[in-house]
């Protein structure tokens, strides 16, 4: 898992997330939170294309498979 700054607090991530679920480019969505198209592309990177749950700090296995 990849660690986010405190740079990047969760407000200005969920804009980045929610323009990208609208159907935004990467750029587009970046230019919206005031930064710029690479560290766009390195935030869905670090969270394998999926927006991240908000307001929960996961860590490990959330189910025991046996």
């Amino acid at each position: 898992m990849s660690q986010f700054t405190s740079r990047m607090d969760t407000e200005t991530l969920q804009v980045f997330w929610a323009a990208l679920q609208r159907g935004e480019f990467i750029s587009g969505a970046a230019e919206q939170i005031g930064t710029y198209r690479k560290q766009g592309s390195r935030w869905v990177r670090a969270c394998g294309g999926a927006r991240p749950r908000r307001g929960r700090d996961l860590k490990g296995a959330l189910f025991d498979v046996r």
